[in-house]
């Protein structure tokens, strides 16, 4: 576990195209303007540069083995002053379980968004069937939401200038987030 005087982590989970990589790419630029050390763990991006490799499955147990190995390079980062900001499908529970065992100030935002609007939303064409195989959360896997997130926003509603306004408004009010130089 981190000790208490290291960085805390911020997490964002949701559905594919639920705006994940969007609103982390806001915080980061509002992060660095006010002169905070940010790193982006994108699942998709550390997936696609093979950082993740060797695990390439979908099933369960590649997607826990992946998230160990995830965990250990956000804690790395994180020891060395910098905040990292994890943005994935979060999904099973136990994945998402073990992120908040391993950090002190683990701060999770949930892009509560409907399969519908994912679908539309889909940029990244993960919601294709000839690409993803059986293995789409939402539509082959059930999404499991989390539990207790620290901040839900739902997505469906807002647009991202809005989804980043409110998530930038909480993190600022966070206690470690404020003693970081």
């Amino acid at each position: 576990m981190l000790q208490e005087n290291e960085n805390g982590i911020i997490y964002i989970s949701g559905l594919s195209a639920s705006g994940k990589t969007t609103l982390a790419y806001r915080l980061i630029k509002r992060l660095h303007n006010n002169n905070k050390q940010v790193m982006l763990m994108d699942g998709t991006e550390m997936y696609e540069h093979s950082i993740l490799f060797p695990f390439e499955g979908r099933n369960l147990s590649d997607r826990e083995a992946r998230s160990s190995h995830s965990v250990r390079i956000a804690k790395w980062i994180s020891s060395q002053g910098i905040i990292p900001i994890v943005a994935v499908i979060g999904q099973p529970v136990t994945i998402r379980d073990e992120w908040e065992d391993q950090f002190v100030n683990f701060n999770e935002i949930y892009l509560n968004c409907s399969i519908e609007t994912c679908l539309k939303r889909d940029n990244k064409d993960l919601y294709n069937e000839k690409k993803g195989g059986n293995s789409i959360i939402g539509i082959d896997n059930q999404y499991i939401p989390p539990k207790d997130p620290w901040l839900e926003i739902k997505t469906d509603n807002f647009t991202p200038e809005e989804v980043s306004r409110i998530a930038w408004e909480n993190i600022t009010k966070l206690d470690w987030m404020r003693k970081i130089k």
